[in-house]
C-alpha cells in the first residue's frame, strides 16, 4: 500500500512532462532529468562519501547500520545516455538501507 507522500510524489511526477521527447535533443533531455533530481528525497542518515576510480566519478552510499558482509554494485538504467548519481542517488540509499550494505553507484553514460 502506497503512502499518501508516495503517490502525491508520483503524481506530481507524472504531471511533469516526461524528458523523453523527441522534439528535445539528447542533451536537453539529459539537462531535464538532472533537474527533475533534486525533487528525490534522500533517507535520512545515509552517507554519501564521493570516490574517483581511475577517471571515474563515483559515490559510496553508506546506510545507517551496516550488518551484513559485502557491498552492492549499482549500475543505473539509462542505456547508456542517461542518468547520473544524482539522478540514482536516493534510490541507492534505499537499497543500502534495506540490504544493510554499502552500494557504489558509478556515474557514467
Amino acid at each position: 500500500m502506497q503512502t499518501i507522500r508516495s503517490r502525491i510524489i508520483y503524481h506530481l511526477l507524472k504531471l511533469a512532462s516526461s524528458p523523453f521527447d523527441a522534439r528535445n535533443t539528447l542533451t536537453q533531455q539529459r539537462a531535464k532529468v538532472e533537474r527533475q533530481s533534486k525533487y528525490l528525497i534522500m533517507p535520512r542518515r545515509v552517507e554519501v562519501q564521493p570516490v574517483l576510480i581511475d577517471d571515474i566519478y563515483a559515490e559510496w552510499v553508506q546506510p545507517p547500520k551496516k550488518t551484513a558482509k559485502g557491498a552492492i554494485l549499482f549500475l543505473h538504467g539509462g542505456g547508456y545516455t542517461m542518468g547520473s548519481c544524482n539522478s540514482h542517488r536516493a534510490f541507492a540509499a534505499r537499497i543500502a538501507i534495506s540490504c544493510q550494505l554499502p552500494v557504489l553507484l558509478i556515474n557514467y553514460r
